[in-house]
């Protein structure tokens, strides 16, 4: 890979940094979750690679393509890594489970192009309960799949919605209430659905399809991230890649109030010196870190603070890389996997929040500030300016009473 950007000095390691981990042959597809990653090839063939036993890798046959039309389109892992579904671009679906080493078509998805699926947090190992996907034209839909035997599997889908557009990210999780969120994106618009606890899927939808909340963006292609901690219970921030910039900010559900999403604001491209020389400043992907937001441009990829949306690391990826593709992380680990059609790299991650004291003291906030301060000296300054902060506080209060 070419030069990186964003070191103070050759002797301060970068916060991000991508490292080449496997070079497979003409990649299409990549999904990753539980130490799991899973490749889907032009060849019409999957690998499943276990990141704790990488030397091991699984070839497993799919399709044997004619076309261009019956190659992988798209991947996709669940959060235990035991089902994963493979869509194929002349709209089958095939579900293959953990323990099988030949996958079985979906009767219930013929000819579905299928675009996103968000999986059901409730999962086993012999059943996925129902969980949601949808189409590139916007149609949505619940799914069950259960094994009978392998090889073979009991599903049942159902359509439930509909954005009319294409699915460009889409998100499901059960909130510690008991109540599912879900999260929708198109090019143009963002939408939330919030259940009640115990409504299943369809009951959300039902009741929320009537007036759905949403918020719109002008723009032709979007792209969504969404992050939850380690030690956090649900989700706590988006990320939403628009055609005019990250629209992020924070999720709540301390509350009744169908928008979950709080603090919204804009960060628009054109940061750093990579996209400056190219005319194409829309990512094709997103994910989100602690402190960061990661983006994937077709040329270059950068590291954004969340707290100075200032750029922190940039890099060209190189020719021989192929065609870049996206990212996928893997919850589970907090491990991040940007892929291109010839290489698969590691977002290997350098002590994250080594300046996050200072960016806290220069918004003001003074406790964040002293949390992540780690030296005497970096704790000083802060309670010093929290000291000056305060004395000139006191002295305009002084002023009011004297009023």
């Amino acid at each position: 890979m070419d030069g990186l950007a964003g070191q103070s000095s050759m002797m301060v390691s970068p916060i991000f940094s991508l490292s080449s981990q496997y070079r497979p042959q003409d990649l299409t597809a990549l999904a990753t979750d539980a130490a799991f990653v899973l490749l889907g090839l032009k060849s019409g063939k999957v690998q499943r690679l276990d990141v704790n036993n990488p030397a091991e890798i699984e070839t497993i046959p799919v399709v044997k393509p004619k076309s261009l039309s019956d190659t992988i389109t798209a991947v996709f892992l669940s959060p235990t890594s035991a089902h994963s579904l493979i869509a194929i671009g002349n709209g089958d679906v095939y579900y293959l489970a953990r323990s099988w080493t030949k996958p079985v078509k979906l009767r219930s998805l013929r000819n579905l192009s299928l675009a996103k699926v968000a999986w059901n947090p409730g999962e086993n190992t012999d059943a996925t309960g129902e969980f949601l996907l949808a189409s590139s034209t916007g149609d949505m839909y619940t799914i069950s799949i259960s094994h009978v035997k392998a090889g073979k599997v009991e599903e049942s889908a159902t359509a439930i919605y509909s954005v009319r557009a294409e699915v460009t990210g889409l998100h499901l999780e059960r909130l510690p209430s008991g109540a599912l969120f879900v999260l929708v994106s198109d090019p143009m618009r963002l939408f939330n659905f919030l259940g009640r606890p115990g409504e299943t899927l369809t009951e959300v939808f039902a009741r929320c399809a009537a007036s759905p909340t949403f918020f719109q963006l002008p723009g032709d292609t979007s792209t969504l991230a969404v992050y939850r901690g380690p030690y956090e219970s649900a989700s706590s921030s988006f990320a939403w890649a628009t055609s005019l910039g990250v629209y992020h900010g924070g999720l709540s559900f301390a509350n009744s109030s169908d928008n979950v999403l709080t603090s919204p604001s804009l960060l628009e491209y054109g940061r750093g010196s990579l996209l400056v020389e190219k005319d194409i400043h829309v990512p094709i992907a997103i994910t989100i870190t602690e402190f960061h937001f990661v983006l994937i441009f077709d040329h270059c990829w950068q590291a954004i603070s969340r707290l100075s949306e200032e750029v922190v690391e940039e890099e060209l990826f190189h020719s021989g890389s192929g065609r870049v593709l996206g990212v996928a992380t893997d919850a589970s680990t907090s491990s991040h996997w940007v892929y291109a059609s010839l290489d698969v790299f590691g977002l290997n991650i350098d002590d994250e929040s080594r300046h996050v004291w200072r960016l806290y003291l220069d918004k003001g906030l003074y406790e964040s500030a002293l949390e992540y301060a780690r030296e005497d000296a970096q704790r000083d300054e802060v309670l010093l300016e929290q000291g000056k902060k305060e004395g000139q506080q006191g002295r305009v209060d002084d002023v009011g009473v004297a009023e």
